[in-house]
């Protein structure tokens, strides 16, 4: 998986893009809790089948990443996140639908971020209708998340790990100047530099992790 950091830094992004579908209510401080929500929500399977000594319906990337899954996440953020805060005019269908589509964004966004991780469990997205694995990207362009379901000891022991903090960095420099662009916070003159940003990020990921398949 990418990292939780990398999940929520593209949950924003995938919020910024989607909240100018309006309503209003996607550009509140509301929305980014619960969008960071729907990004981690998902991954909780691996702290989970420790706690739970490991069920099948709790593998990696397994019914947790599937689309009906985020679809029922987004069906609840949308429905916290237009509670009380449309207008009286505005149509509440309308209102409610938009807003789905918009955490609908935010689900697909985890999931290309896993997908362009390259490595791991191919997802199955048609659970429970199918039982049929998607094939991760060819190209590795987001940083490796390690991570071990082995035991509470292993899971956190990444934290310990250089490259978990060289991963976290170029999340960070991928995937910020998406989120500043995304949400229009980035000066007219800067945008290309924040774009150009984002993308040497991703170039590094590939470069390095490319190096690292070659040794």
């Amino acid at each position: 998986m990418a990292s939780m950091l990398g999940h929520v830094l593209g949950a924003e992004a995938a919020l910024g893009l989607a909240s100018r579908m309006g309503p209003a209510a996607l550009s509140t401080k509301r929305a980014m809790w619960l969008a960071g929500a729907v990004a981690i929500i998902p991954d909780l399977d691996n702290p989970l089948a420790i706690l739970l000594g490991h069920p099948a319906w709790l593998a990696h990337r397994g019914p947790s990443h599937s689309l009906l899954v985020f679809g029922v996440l987004a069906a609840l953020a949308a429905t916290f996140c237009i509670w009380g805060a449309l207008k009286p005019d505005e149509n509440q269908v309308w209102g409610w639908l938009r807003a789905w589509l918009a955490f609908a964004c935010v689900g697909l966004a985890h999931l290309t971020l896993d997908w362009l991780m390259r490595v791991g469990p191919e997802m199955r997205l048609l659970w429970p209708f199918a039982d049929r694995a998607f094939g991760n990207s060819p190209v590795q362009l987001v940083p490796t998340a390690f991570y071990s379901t082995g035991s509470w000891g292993a899971f956190f022991g990444v934290l310990k790990d250089w490259q978990t903090w060289v991963g976290a960095l170029l999340e960070l420099v991928s995937l910020v100047p998406l989120v500043l662009l995304a949400w229009g916070k980035a000066a007219g003159k800067l945008r290309w530099a924040m774009a150009g940003l984002s993308a040497a990020g991703m170039l590094v990921t590939y470069i390095l992790y490319q190096a690292a398949r070659a040794i």
